[in-house]
């Protein structure tokens, strides 16, 4: 089975979970009294990033629907602002960077990861928010720094299990491809064997 193969269930997959959560960042705006403007529109815009980047085939497609997934995250963080969830969406970044892994590429998770790092260093600072529930910018950079030692550990060990499969099933494609040559090379032995005469003759 081809790299390619593997690859198109879990983007399509991916694109529908996009959506998803489009409605599920409005849903939550909606329930903590916010504007379902602001966040909303975060997410659809990552949507529509998403959709675009499969719907073209873009070179990056993988690592897009990466930082399209992580925009969900910021939106449903964002949604819920002053509402005392706001932290537990946190776990959702981390289950996100998990989730992305089936695609089996290192720059993707680099690409969330980047995003996220992003994310929750410059709005600790500029519009906390936006981002936990209570304290300023500034008490909340030692939080913003325990989520970024966990975060890159994750992604640390996510891509180095991405590499392992990457390798074990460039390796079982290369079985695969010398088992199918040796069959064929088998067959052509045993048609000589088997009629000597009608090989002969088309030599």
């Amino acid at each position: 089975m081809r790299m390619e193969v593997v690859f198109k269930k879990p983007v399509h997959a991916l694109l529908c979970l996009a959506a998803i959560c489009a409605t599920a960042v409005t849903t939550a705006a909606w329930a903590a009294g916010n504007s379902l403007f602001v966040a909303p529109s975060i997410a659809l815009a990552f949507s529509a990033l998403a959709v675009i980047a499969v719907a073209r085939n873009h070179p990056q497609m993988k690592p897009v629907l990466g930082i399209a997934l992580m925009g969900q995250c910021i939106a449903l963080t964002a949604a819920l602002s002053n509402h005392m969830w706001q932290i537990d969406s946190h776990m959702v970044f981390f289950a996100a960077l998990a989730i992305l892994s089936v695609l089996r590429d290192g720059k993707t998770i680099i690409a969330a990861t980047a995003v996220v790092a992003l994310h929750h260093l410059s709005l600790t600072i500029a519009m906390p928010a936006l981002v936990y529930p209570d304290g300023t910018g500034l008490s909340n950079l030692g939080r913003t720094g325990f989520h970024a030692v966990v975060v890159l550990l994750e992604a640390g060990t996510l891509i180095y299990a991405i590499r392992r499969q990457n390798d074990l099933m460039h390796q079982q494609t290369a079985l695969a491809d010398a088992h199918a040559h040796y069959l064929r090379e088998a067959q052509k032995v045993s048609d000589q064997l088997q009629h000597p005469k009608d090989m002969e003759r088309h030599r």
